[in-house]
């Protein structure tokens, strides 16, 4: 009787921490002295380094082994320690307390990231991080980048000294579900985020840009929300639900001035880019290069301009 209720016990516990599937697990979860969450998978009909929109990435750790990454938005909650392949910025020292800066634990996880893996996923829970400093991803460092939130609770309040966000990406690059609030402390504005090499089927998803205090009379308000103005490829990329408010020159920034070729497919949707201040911005700026712009369900507030397309063939 006492070795069922133990069995009965054991089958609750894994229940509530394993995301609901059919998956099965062996052992169910086991954790090393480094803090490392480890899987083994007993199904095997999966494609190693792909990203299961989003529920799973999996990554090959050996011929015998394959890693399993489950859902962030369940296991990402649960656990404050690591999955392989993702990196948990508290599990780094970020405290996500909008007093302490976290700019260190950041550039402590991103410098943790492993030459040659599969994916890096860098996860911010819920909170709101203090950045102080330039956040910069190398292309060499990771196959695919992934940067999630847990929607727009993860909160980044960026005390604008510099860029916020360079990332010198790879083709697949994601980043969805954060919240950017730009404060005052330089007289030169910056991008939030300045997207370089190749952005090739990469997405930006659920973002929101704005100024902390756009009435501020210090608040010197960041020059472009998205600016892709040194990436070399940008086919079939997405920029999805994504809020830009207050921007000095424009929301988003396309100018073709270092693409390779002509860009097959660029999609904006349900986009909402406005200005609350005294700046007078462009919404969306695209050069010549972007032959095939698709706007959908966008709105533009109080803006200079709305869309200035220099490309052809906008719908």
């Amino acid at each position: 009787m006492i070795i069922l209720l133990y069995m009965v016990t054991i089958i609750f516990i894994i229940m509530i921490l394993v995301p609901s599937s059919s998956y099965a697990f062996t052992p169910a979860i086991t954790s090393n002295t480094s803090g490392v969450i480890n899987f083994s998978c007993t199904s095997a009909s999966f494609t190693p380094g792909k990203l299961y929109a989003p529920d799973f990435v999996l990554q090959d750790r050996s011929s015998s082994l394959t890693s399993l990454v489950g859902s962030l938005s369940n296991l990402g909650s649960k656990f404050s320690t690591l999955v392989e392949g993702l990196y948990n910025v508290k599990a780094y020292g970020a405290v996500g307390d909008g007093v302490t800066d976290d700019t260190d634990a950041f550039l402590f996880a991103i410098e943790s990231f492993q030459p040659g893996g599969v994916v890096s996923i860098l996860y911010i829970p819920t909170g709101q991080y203090v950045i102080s400093g330039t956040l910069t991803f190398i292309s060499a460092h990771t196959t695919q980048l992934i940067i999630k939130g847990d929607s727009y609770g993860s909160t980044i309040l960026w005390k604008m000294d510099d860029v916020l966000f360079k990332i010198d990406s790879n083709p697949n690059t994601i980043i969805q579900d954060l919240t950017i609030l730009s404060s005052y402390g330089s007289l030169i504005s910056y991008p939030a985020f300045a997207i370089e090499n190749n952005f090739q089927l990469g997405a930006i998803r659920r973002v929101r840009i704005q100024q902390l205090d756009p009435t501020h009379p210090l608040d010197n308000p960041f020059d472009h929300g998205l600016d892709f103005s040194y990436v070399l490829k940008m086919d079939n990329a997405v920029i999805e639900d994504v809020i830009i408010e207050s921007p000095a020159m424009s929301g988003i920034m396309i100018p073709s001035d270092h693409l390779v070729s002509p860009t097959t497919t660029i999609s904006i949707i349900r986009c909402i880019i406005s200005d609350l201040g005294p700046a007078s911005p462009i919404g969306l700026f695209t050069g010549p290069q972007v032959t095939n712009l698709k706007v959908t369900d966008c709105e533009f507030r109080k803006l200079f301009h709305a869309i200035v397309h220099t490309g052809t063939t906008a719908r």
